[in-house]
């Protein structure tokens, strides 16, 4: 059950997409297998660059990237502008990703999560994958396992996507 709260909590976080249209996370469910990278300006701006040689294989497979810049190291107050050095999303950014809305509200998840796991280590950037339907793939420390995502997450459209009873479900929980 507290997982499943935990999961709820993410959900309810508010993203902009690049059409300027504001949602909550979960609002991307059913559609997009969310990718959330967390960090120094620097860690989330390497993880979206170390993205982009997949980006055409992750956009297949609905993967959604999501940066939160949450400072240098715990101690450093969250941007409230925008997410570090990266460029702001553009129109062709719109099913690639978002920028994340209040940013006191991502660290604070963030910081919540971190208290459940002793050895983990904001300093080193995180991420938290999510499946089709919302729940928690994959998380980890430093960045999102690009390469291994675009193996492995079953694309969305064309000759090879799924169409059985367990689409969604792409993976451990």
């Amino acid at each position: 059950m507290a997982r499943l709260a935990r999961e709820e909590a993410l959900a309810s976080l508010p993203v902009q997409l690049a059409n300027g249209k504001r949602l909550k996370l979960g609002d991307l469910q059913s559609s997009s297998r969310v990718v959330v990278v967390a960090g120094t300006q620097q860690q989330v701006s390497d993880a979206v660059a170390a993205a982009e040689p997949y980006r055409e294989q992750l956009q297949r497979r609905g993967v959604f990237v999501v940066p939160v810049v949450l400072g240098a190291a715990s101690s450093e107050p969250p941007s409230s502008g925008p997410q570090g050095s990266l460029a702001a999303p553009v129109a062709g950014d719109l099913k690639w990703r978002a920028t994340a809305l209040n940013p006191g509200a991502w660290k604070e998840w963030f910081q919540d999560q971190l208290a459940l796991a002793p050895n983990a280590n904001i300093d080193r950037g995180l991420y938290v994958g999510l499946r089709l339907d919302g729940r928690v793939r994959a998380s980890g420390m430093g960045q999102p396992p690009w390469a291994r995502f675009a193996v492995e997450l079953a694309p969305l459209e064309g000759d090879d996507k799924w169409t059985g009873f367990f689409d969604g479900f792409d993976g451990k929980v």
